[in-house]
This record gives C-alpha cells, sequence and structure tokens, in this order.
C-alpha cells in the first residue's frame, strides 16, 4: 500500500501573500476576481454569488458582472468609480467584482478598493485561447489568441509581482476536477467562513462551459424581429448585441433550406414616436424586386445562426390569400437602446 502524503498533494490553488486574512478573519475585503476572457472568471464568480455573496450592484448570472462599475472603470469616471465602491462598502463588509477587462485597470484602480484580495483563475492557455475562437464571430488567427492569453496572464502575474497584494492563484482544471475541495482552500484563503450547504451550492454551480455562459458570451449573439410580411416586402431589425461588434448583422431569406437572398441589417429603425431617426439596425427585402412570391417555407435568420426568427402573425382574404402581417399594422417602434 502506497503511503499518502497530504502535505505533497497538489490541490491547484495557491496563496500568495494571505497569511493576514486567512482563518476567520473579520477584515473588511474585496475579493476581485482576474483571469483571461473565457478563461474560467465566470466559474469562479458564479461560485462566489452561489453563497450569496454580493458581486456588485446589477450582476447576475451566468457572466455575474456589476455593469455599472465596469462600465465606470472603463470609461475612466474616477468619481463614480469611487461612489460605486463607496456604497457597495457601506452594505457589505465583504463582496466581490469580477469583470475579464479590468486584467488591463487593475493597477491603476488597486488603491480603490477596500483591502482587495484576487482571485486568480488560470486555464490552460491553449483551451482559453479555443474558447474564444469558438466564441468570436471574426475567426481571427489561432496563435494570435494565444499570445494574447499568454500575455494576459503574464501581466496578472507581473502585477502580482509589484504590487505584493494578497491573491489566491487557482487551476481552472482542478476545479472541475474538484470543485468542492479546490472552493474550500480558496474560502478558507481568502478568510470566508462558508457553510456546508453554501459550499455545496458553490461547488454545484462549477460547470465546464454550461449552455447559457456560451450563449451569454458569445460575440456573434444576436437580437431582432421579424417585424412585417406583406405580398411586397418583408422587413425587421436585427443587431448584435455585444455593442463592440462594428458591422451589421446579415439576415438571409430563405425558402425552405434554399437561400433566396442577403441584406446587410443597416436601415434606420423609427422610434417609437415615429419622429426622428432611430438607431440603424433594420432590414428589408422588396419581394416584388427580387422577383420572390410570398408563401409558405419562407424563414429569416442572421447568417452564421443557428435559429430563425419567429414569423409574425399573417392575416388573410376571403379567398385565402395574404393580407399582411398583423405586426405590420401594429408596428412596433423600436427606441435606440431598447431592443426586444
Amino acid at each position: 500500500m502506497v503511503e499518502r502524503h497530504p502535505e505533497l498533494e497538489n490541490h491547484g490553488v495557491f496563496a500568495l501573500n494571505c497569511e493576514t486574512i486567512s482563518g476567520e478573519h473579520t477584515l473588511p475585503r474585496t475579493l476581485i476576481v482576474l483571469g483571461a476572457p473565457r478563461g474560467g472568471t465566470s466559474a469562479i464568480a458564479g461560485a462566489l454569488a452561489a453563497t450569496g455573496l454580493f458581486m456588485g450592484g446589477g450582476a447576475s448570472g451566468p457572466v455575474f458582472e456589476s455593469l455599472a462599475l465596469a462600465n465606470a472603470i472603463e470609461k475612466g469616471e474616477d468619481t463614480k468609480v469611487r461612489e460605486l465602491i463607496g456604497a457597495f462598502d457601506a452594505e457589505h463588509d465583504v463582496w466581490a467584482f469580477k469583470r475579464p477587462g479590468y486584467n488591463n485597470y487593475v493597477g491603476q484602480y488597486h488603491s480603490f478598493f477596500r483591502n482587495p484580495i484576487y482571485l486568480v483563475i488560470l486555464r490552460d492557455p491553449v483551451a482559453t485561447a479555443n474558447r474564444g475562437y469558438i466564441s468570436s464571430r471574426l475567426k481571427a488567427n489561432f496563435t494570435k489568441k494565444l499570445h494574447h492569453i499568454l500575455s494576459i496572464q503574464s501581466r496578472i502575474l507581473g502585477f502580482l509581482d509589484s504590487s505584493g497584494a494578497p491573491a489566491v492563484l487557482i487551476s481552472y482544471e482542478k476545479l472541475l476536477q474538484s470543485p468542492e475541495s479546490t472552493l474550500r482552500l480558496v474560502f478558507a484563503a481568502t478568510g470566508l467562513k462558508i457553510g456546508p450547504e453554501a459550499l455545496a451550492a458553490a461547488a454545484a454551480f462549477v460547470e465546464p462551459s454550461p449552455l447559457e455562459y456560451l450563449e451569454k458570451s458569445r460575440a456573434s449573439r444576436v437580437e431582432g424581429r421579424w417585424t412585417e410580411y406583406s405580398p411586397r416586402k418583408i422587413a425587421g431589425w436585427a443587431r448584435y448585441v455585444n455593442r463592440s461588434m462594428d458591422t451589421p448583422p446579415k439576415v438571409v431569406l430563405y425558402q425552405d433550406d434554399r437561400e433566396l437572398a442577403v441584406c446587410s441589417a443597416e436601415l434606420p429603425v423609427p422610434d417609437r414616436e415615429g419622429e426622428r431617426r432611430g438607431v440603424e439596425c433594420g432590414f428589408e427585402f422588396d419581394l416584388q424586386a427580387l422577383g420572390i412570391e410570398p408563401g409558405s417555407g419562407l424563414r429569416l435568420r442572421v447568417q452564421g445562426d443557428i435559429r430563425d426568427f419567429e414569423p409574425p402573425a399573417i392575416e388573410r382574404e376571403e379567398d385565402g390569400s395574404l393580407l399582411r402581417s398583423t405586426l405590420a399594422r401594429f408596428r412596433r417602434r423600436i427606441a435606440p437602446g431598447r431592443h426586444g
């Protein structure tokens, strides 16, 4: 029988400069999740949220990011950043913040947070780069993505070296293998007193590449609506949820499985009052100009997506011919920033 030496076991968790906060220390503090995009930050953030820990105002699954605080940081609005952090500090002795892009600002805003402790999740860089490659609409060069992931990880470690800040380094792969034991070590290192039920809830949250997360984080995720269907035209609107996508989505008109036409969703869409030009995400197919007879089997979807738009309800004449869509008669005006 091989003798086991617990002190030699590799749990994939390393506490750095955490000597003063381990155990049941009651020092007010902020846990800040760092890591590369698609590198497991949502797994740690979700596990923290599952214990009941406050994740910042407005944070919710599956990515658990306080957009108000994240946007203020990314816009350099220091006064607002201090106000938000102060409000969260006043209500919570311990709370957490997660935003993968915060890697670019951590040195600048380190002193803004109260007693920050960094939870650094490190995932196999090849898997991380590949997850980003899969989720990206534009399939960028894979090795370029890999270089980018490695540079992010190196930059985080450089910050920890130079600042001497307390941090817990966590292996994403070990977290997936043994979520409960890994999280127990993480919580102990950060001074969190987590009961068995909360620990079990946190461990249950950890899941490799959950479908909801993949859908929410996909760069090419689209929202839109097919709003009009008449003998003359088909129209609607579509846009990428990710506002960093600077090209309009292309909408494809099919009849059954045959592609009939493609157009970009870049036409002006009136606001609710119809008084001024709104956002430019509309599309329109002129069926007469295209020589397409309206009939069954017509469907729409954004190029590269896997789901069709839901067609509007259809009204017909007494002889059964197509009259117009109900939604065309009572057309829903799309206000800027209020799609769907």
